[in-house]
């Protein structure tokens, strides 16, 4: 190969377009094809450099939307006795018209009185009287009026329990409760035979009772009371908080159930015969805590300084409803799960009582305890003492028997008897006098310990004479009480006649002057006021006191000052009589 052919095909090689699909020709079609066509776009002009051209000085406004106007509730409901405190009910967002011809049917077939009729079967997902057949339709109005007259609960389809909840729910009534019953009483009828039924029913009697600012029903759903709480969204609306016996004791198993951390069930002390014992009392507490009505119940109950939450929810979900009855429910309440502090509540209260179980067992090991209040431990022992006692150690029973040893033995108050002991208590004195006199009788003169004042001494000019020898009496000595006396020389006049009183509260006021504000402080039990005056006068509180006493015990005789729990207190013995000290 020549050297030119050889730079021809080196060439050839960089030659891109040499190396793409030749372009096969256009094809000339024929008017009105509709087949695609390649046709070939020029590139488009650039764009013109525009940094020149100058920007409007008038710029639109935007706009602000108009803020929408509250919306105004159709009612407001304050809830009592359970953890659902209040209930908003707002109108729902827009109206609708395609299930008013099941309401004017309703209205229409709730005035007839069923006949005896077979039963016919009947399904639909969302029933209607319109999709009813005859005989179907004449079974339905059968077995509601045995519902209605007799409380008699035929066998019925899941179409037609669910229709007739339509109808419940929909057709307007004046009493509520009557209609929230009904629907009570069918879901327990049918409860065992279609249980699908069961989220429908908890949701929808919720909604009913929420519009309307009824209780939860918990008497008429008491035969179902677990299976309605395992199925219901809200749980806390069919937890009632009653003090009665039988609500307070649903209330407190349900608790234990759905707001405890603590399991007590799974303790290595709860087995075997101390189960029994633990079942008995650990719902027992709480459910006495909710008789009473204390501070414990108050925890219990969601109330206090316990969290509350809001929930939003629709009514009638997949329900068949007017637009009448269709509405928003804002639900403001205390929840179970949420609400930390009734939940660590509970779990205390779960574990204080398990302590004091193991207590009674004699189990040295105990749980943890952190957010139960003194108060709420007090009522918890008042049950507690009398079920469980705490089983007192070797030591202890030690102790008491020695202290019994020294107790005084009781006995009735007798006068003749104590007249007695005054008798023989005189005659030991005479006795003991006897006996002493009988000493000194077989002694010399000179072996008497004490003799005679001036014998065995020369007498000197400062001697004692016996009185009355060779003395005149001084002009302000006392003479016998009564004699050449007249009554208003009496010595001894009554106290307040020509002597001022002698009232020592008085001299410890004065001493005490610069601490009136830190004993006022304590006669109040305020610790807070007492630290405040102890700053005040530049003193540690401790030594404030001790100087508050030591001056005290050196005029009044005794401290007046002792530690209490609530800082320094006044002594009980003296707070009357020193009443003045902090009335000041």
């Amino acid at each position: 190969m020549s050297t030119k052919d050889r730079k021809q095909e080196l060439d050839a090689f960089w030659d891109i377009d040499g190396l793409m699909p030749a372009k096969r020709p256009a094809v000339q079609r024929r008017p009105g094809a509709i087949d695609a066509v390649e046709i070939e776009v020029p590139s488009a002009k650039p764009p013109r450099d525009q940094s020149d051209t100058k920007l409007s000085k008038s710029v639109p406004a935007k706009r602000t939307p108009a803020p929408e106007a509250p919306v105004v509730p159709d009612a407001v409901w304050e809830m009592q006795g359970g953890l659902v405190h209040r209930v908003t009910v707002y109108p729902w967002k827009s109206g609708y018209t395609y299930y008013e011809k099941f309401c004017r049917d309703g209205e229409y077939l709730r005035r007839i009185k069923g006949k005896e009729a077979p039963h016919v079967g009947f399904f639909s997902y969302m029933p209607q009287y319109g999709q009813m057949t005859k005989p179907q339709l004449a079974y339905y109005l059968w077995w509601r009026e045995n519902i209605r007259s007799n409380g008699v609960y035929l066998p019925a389809d899941y179409s037609y329990i669910l229709l007739n909840m339509y109808e419940l729910i929909n057709l307007p009534d004046d009493d509520p409760v009557k209609v929230r019953d009904a629907l009570c009483r069918l879901w327990v009828a049918y409860h065992k035979d279609v249980p699908r039924l069961d989220r429908y029913f908890a949701e929808w009697i919720c909604d009913f009772c929420l519009l309307h600012g009824l209780p939860a029903p918990v008497e008429q759903l008491a035969p179902i009371r677990e299976d309605v709480l395992a199925v219901a969204t809200l749980k806390e609306f069919y937890l009632d908080c009653g003090q009665g016996a039988s609500e307070a004791a649903a209330y407190a198993k349900a608790l234990l159930g759905f707001c405890c951390q603590y399991d007590y069930r799974k303790s290595k002390f709860a087995q075997g015969e101390s189960k029994a014992l633990y079942d008995r009392i650990v719902p027992g507490v709480l459910t006495y805590l909710l008789e009473q009505g204390g501070a414990g119940a108050q925890i219990l109950r969601g109330k206090g300084d316990v969290q509350e939450s809001v929930v939003s929810r629709d009514s009638y979900v997949a329900a068949l409803c007017s637009h009448r009855i269709k509405k928003r429910i804002e639900v403001r309440y205390c929840s179970i799960s949420r609400s930390h502090e009734l939940r660590f509540a509970v779990t205390d209260m779960v574990k204080y009582t398990e302590n004091r179980i193991r207590a009674h067992m004699g189990v040295k090991s105990r749980l943890s305890v952190t957010t139960l209040s003194d108060e709420v431990k007090r009522e918890m022992d008042v049950y507690l003492d009398a079920q469980v006692p705490r089983m007192k150690s070797r030591e202890q029973e030690q102790q008491e028997q020695y202290e019994k040893l020294y107790d005084l033995p009781v006995s009735p108050l007798d006068l003749s008897r104590s007249a007695e002991i005054e008798q023989e208590s005189w005659e030991t004195t005479k006795r003991l006098v006897e006996a002493f006199d009988q000493v000194g009788e077989g002694l010399a003169p000179s072996e008497d310990p004490l003799p005679p004042v001036g014998e065995g001494l020369a007498p000197s000019e400062d001697s004692f004479p016996p009185v009355g020898e060779g003395l005149a009496p001084p002009e302000d000595s006392f003479p016998h009480v009564g004699e050449g006396l007249a009554p208003s020389e009496d010595p001894f006049p009554p106290v307040g006649e020509g002597l001022a009183p002698f009232a020592p509260q008085n001299d410890l006021a004065a001493a005490l002057s610069d601490y009136l504000p830190f004993i006022a402080a304590a006669a109040r039990q305020d610790a807070g006021a007492q630290r405040a005056a102890a700053r005040q006068a530049g003193r540690m509180l401790d030594a404030m006191a001790d100087e508050i006493n030591e001056i005290a015990a050196e005029v009044f005789g005794d401290v007046i000052l002792e530690e209490g729990a609530q800082g320094y207190v006044i002594i009980e013995d003296y707070r009357e009589q020193l009443s003045s000290l902090y009335e000041v």
